[in-house]
């Protein structure tokens, strides 16, 4: 490897991993980011939300109460011309039972980097290429209000011409029930959660040529509570609340989000996140297009960025059947 690849590639970690976390020092820091459109928008804070495919990658017990088919594409540009590409699918197998399963599919990719060789003559240019295909599945135990869930995740990551592999794991406990209900005394206005992201043997580095990459996964801890105020027909009005520990990074994350639904057909969306260098707020919106026995919905995410930099935009739309 020149040294001009390894200049440009330890660029790249620093704006993709730095950028994402204050004092960020997993190896597979891209595995951190709210790729969704809705959950960026409501600060990430949803390890006991249960909105179908925009909660798959922080709380699979959630697809236990899955009445529809989902399929989800985001887009998501970031820092230093760097981009996140996903997609998701999720389907209730047993609704009566409540198991249910989901697939997706994240992409990171960084700007081209133009590579010369020792004696500065130009060759290829190459980018940083990061991926994560995850499988998911959940199940609603007999206890009322109780469910389970888990999932495996292959990761990949092209480090210009280095490859690395590795394995994950999820495992996740939902808990719904009524507690000061204004809706109805029937309504699980209340969800309590336990996640735990990211368990598995570390990444192999041992060949590579640039120095700092370290080894371990971004393992954490999360407990998360969502408080759905009120649900009168289409209206919708709830908090959620999220508290993360990454064990490898003696580091602790708090965000919280709050979604008001006026109609059926929208949605407003903000959020904060604690430990962030760059980013703490975030806005956003969802538009759904209903039809007989589903919809569109179009989700928008406003990231606000400090330190002169420009916001992110991030985009998502859900087609549900």
């Amino acid at each position: 490897m020149s040294i001009s690849r390894i200049i440009c590639s330890s660029l790249i970690f620093f704006l993709t991993a730095h950028f994402t976390e204050a004092a960020s020092t997993s190896g597979a820091d891209f595995l951190k980011v709210d790729t969704g459109a809705f959950a960026a928008a409501a600060g990430g804070a949803f390890t006991a939300v249960t909105e179908g495919v925009n909660s798959l990658r922080y709380n699979p017990a959630g697809l236990s109460y899955l009445e529809n088919k989902e399929l989800f594409l985001s887009v998501k540009p970031w820092i230093g011309d760097t981009l996140f590409m996903s997609v998701s699918y999720i389907e209730s197998i047993s609704r009566r039972r409540g198991f249910s399963i989901g697939l997706d599919l994240t992409v990171f990719s960084s700007m081209p980097v133009e590579q010369v060789g020792p004696g500065g003559e130009p060759l290829d240019s190459a980018a940083l290429t990061d991926l994560a295909l995850s499988f998911f599945v959940s199940h609603r135990l007999p206890i009322k209000g109780l469910s389970v869930g888990g999932g495996a995740r292959f990761i990949f990551r092209d480090v210009l011409d280095y490859y690395v592999y590795g394995l994950a794991f999820d495992l996740s406990v939902l808990y719904r029930t009524s507690f000061l209900s204004f809706s109805s005394p029937g309504h699980n206005n209340l969800s309590l959660a336990f996640t735990i992201q990211n368990l598995g043997p570390n990444l192999d580095y041992s060949d590579s040529t640039v120095e700092g990459w370290t080894s371990h996964l971004p393992t954490s801890l999360n407990y998360g509570l969502q408080y759905e105020f009120f649900s009168i027909r289409d209206m919708r009005l709830w908090l959620a609340a999220d508290l993360s520990t990454y064990l490898f990074e003696k580091k602790t994350r708090f965000r919280v989000g709050i979604v008001y639904q006026p109609f059926r057909f929208i949605s407003l969306r903000c959020g904060y996140q604690s430990d962030m260098e760059l980013q703490a707020f975030s806005f956003g919106t969802g538009i759904l297009v209903p039809f007989s026995r589903g919809g569109i919905r179009v989700d928008y995410a406003f990231l606000p960025l400090k330190n002169g930099m420009d916001p992110v935009h991030s985009m998502g739309i859900t087609f549900i059947f």
